[in-house]
């Protein structure tokens, strides 16, 4: 059996997050978020695509949804994935040549902004958006040094 560079993204990003969770009390935007968006963060686009999908549905979740419906603890976080959802389905419609959007990669333009908009809400984006990418790119840099090791 042998440990692909996906598992091992996931492997690392679990354990990063968790650490920086515990140790300092800053979600990086949810466990899985850093394993999912090392598999991508060399291609800076599809990051910044993220990102701004995590950013509107922060924004409509937390200001614009309130206004008509009552959202709290399971209800918000629902409504930050179904928004997070219909951005990444609009980004698919109008720009169906974005790199992240190959079937292995799928996933993380519809969960992770989701998660990571959640997060924001419950953060702030002055400390959220940081420790994404912190996270994420050292869960980058682990992976590929374990895997020259390999």
């Amino acid at each position: 059996m042998t440990i692909t560079e996906f598992y091992l993204a996931l492997l690392v990003g679990l354990l990063l997050s968790l650490a920086v969770e515990e140790l300092i009390g800053v979600s990086s935007g949810g466990v899985i978020v850093a394993g999912y968006l090392s598999m991508i963060c060399d291609d800076l686009l599809s990051i910044g695509i993220v990102l701004l999908i995590a950013l509107l549905t922060y924004l409509i979740v937390e200001f614009v949804l309130p206004r008509f419906m009552l959202l709290f603890g399971k209800r918000k976080f629902v409504a930050c994935i179904l928004v997070a959802l219909v951005f990444k389905l609009l980004a698919d419609f109008f720009v169906p040549a974005l790199p992240f959007a190959t079937l292995a990669f799928r996933g993380i333009g519809v969960i992770t902004p989701g998660l990571i908009a959640f997060t924001t809400i419950k953060q702030g984006i002055h400390i959220t958006i940081p420790a994404v990418l912190i996270v994420t790119y050292l869960t980058f840099a682990i992976v590929q040094g374990l895997l020259l090791i390999v």
